[in-house]
């Protein structure tokens, strides 16, 4: 279905979607500005506002100063730029933001995002919770590879980072 809903899964009763652009260069059908075809994107996880899950979500990434990514549902739009989570725009004041992601933006303008976002805010009486696993922008198998590798040295320069001083070998 061009534009609409690429990839479904019912978690605990809900219907989770993501939306992709759907442009593709008509000489070799893959996505736009992307050299492999495209893997349809996934979106898992639950999201809770007031303690209540939303009924279906779609994620869609995008591009300013940051990447971001943005997760649409009936109920708002929860959004992820610059280490900060908004709803609706309005800043969450969080207790817990645990995130781990890579994304980019194509010579099109078009953006990708994949990663995690697991989080407790709050915006006034409002309460809003999640863990999600985000995979959006129709990422081809090239940007996949580059940010498999960008993960792998993030987490090597964390592992180094973590060993105490004078505990290497000699």
């Amino acid at each position: 279905m061009r534009g609409s809903l690429v990839a479904t899964l019912a978690i605990g009763g809900l219907v989770l979607g993501c939306s992709r652009d759907d442009r593709q260069d008509a000489r070799t059908g893959t996505a736009a500005g992307a050299g492999a075809p495209a893997v349809s994107d996934v979106l898992e996880g639950a999201l809770l506002v007031d303690g209540k899950p939303v009924g279906s979500m779609q994620c869609r990434p995008g591009a300013n100063v940051h990447i971001f990514v943005e997760v649409a549902t009936p109920a708002g739009v929860l959004r992820f730029e610059d280490q900060r989570l908004s709803w609706n725009g309005e800043p969450l004041s969080c207790t817990r933001l645990d995130r781990s992601w890579g994304g980019g933006r194509r010579p099109d303008g078009t953006a990708y995002w994949r990663g995690t976002l697991g989080f407790d805010c709050r915006a006034g009486a409002r309460t809003y919770a999640g863990d999600l696993r985000l995979d959006c922008g129709a990422i081809t198998a090239e940007e996949r590879a580059q940010l498999d590798a960008q993960r792998a040295r993030l987490r090597a320069q964390q592992a180094d980072d973590a060993e105490p001083a004078g505990s290497g070998a000699n």
